[in-house]
């Protein structure tokens, strides 16, 4: 299998690093493509330097604009890669992932695998396992066309991200439309000019994990999306991602980026670069050692519990 991740911003620096660090350690050192811009040199010489049997592909892509239009960007990336390789089965990931196992089996019996779960955004492209092939070319080429008119189209992006449509992103829209996705169903065939697609929805509570969850060896991939962002740069927790739901994903996280930062300072790379994969450590975890201040977690978790208790309640006196 062939791993395909991107990066499109310095800001993404240290996620890169700790999803490529899980691939190795986990599933395999070859096979492995970065496609890159708008990055510093020395953040992805930094890279090479740790792992110089990984590709880095840089890229001239147009993706000016907000978020919303940028991140579903990685379609026209996508459809390029997959009309590249024909001898391999690929797995587009996106770089704020963790890989625990590979998930190459599920390739099996179907010519396209996602992931969806039973939430208000139902589909999650953040994972995507193709097997290369003239038919599933057609289907990116029509995927990639449908995101590009939802993202050209400002009536519709504002219905692809709006909290109260099950979408989140225009390529989740385009793909559930493109399919006529429903909840209940889980395999789907969809007829392109070169022939039909067979493609399967996987649970991504196990290949493609999106919320704060204890881990555990079923799980194959965590996925550190929205609110994890303001807890690995800066140590901020919300009521939907509190620490004490947080914390086992957390050391998972800061015990990938340890190791990252430490092979790093063995092949000298220079502190003012290091300084630009930055993640945030929390005053229970001692990134010296490597280990988990108990005490200091267990005093964290009883004063979340008690904001939490005390946030529904009144206090106005009343005079």
């Amino acid at each position: 299998m062939h791993f395909i991740t991107a990066s499109y911003s310095n800001s993404y620096a240290s996620m890169l690093a700790v999803c490529l660090q899980s691939i190795v350690d986990n599933v395999q050192k070859n096979n492995i493509t970065v496609y890159w811009q708008d990055t510093d040199d020395d953040i992805i010489c930094a890279l090479q330097q740790l792992w110089p049997y990984i590709s880095f592909v840089k890229t001239a892509y147009d993706i000016s604009g907000s978020s919303c239009k940028k991140i579903p960007m990685k379609m026209q990336l996508w459809t390029e890669a997959i009309e590249k390789a024909w001898n391999d089965s690929l797995c587009f990931i996106d770089n704020d992932t963790v890989i625990c196992q590979t998930p190459e089996s599920l390739l099996r019996d179907s010519d396209v695998i996602f992931t969806d779960k039973d939430e208000q955004f139902q589909i999650n492209t953040g994972v995507v396992l193709v097997n290369p092939s003239k038919t599933t070319i057609a289907f990116f080429q029509d995927w990639m066309q449908e995101t590009m008119r939802i993202v050209r189209d400002e009536r519709l992006l504002q219905q692809a991200v709006s909290p109260i449509n099950p979408y989140g992103a225009a390529d989740q829209m385009a793909l559930h439309r493109l399919l006529g996705y429903k909840k209940e169903k889980k395999i789907y065939s969809y007829h392109t000019t070169c022939g039909e697609v067979r493609l399967i929805a996987v649970p991504c509570s196990q290949y493609n994990q999106t919320n704060s969850v204890p881990l555990s060896p079923d799980i194959w991939i965590y996925h550190y999306k929205g609110g994890w962002r303001d807890i690995l740069f800066y140590g901020r927790h919300s009521p939907y991602r509190p620490a004490c739901e947080c914390w086992p994903m957390q050391i998972l996280y800061l015990n990938i980026y340890r190791k990252v930062l430490r092979a790093m300072r063995a092949h000298n790379v220079a502190e003012d670069t290091i300084k630009k994969f930055c993640i945030y450590t929390p005053h229970y975890y001692d990134m010296r050692h490597g280990k988990l201040r108990r005490f200091k977690l267990w005093k964290r978790l009883c004063s979340d519990k008690i904001k939490s208790f005390l946030a529904p309640m009144n206090f106005t006196t009343v005079l």
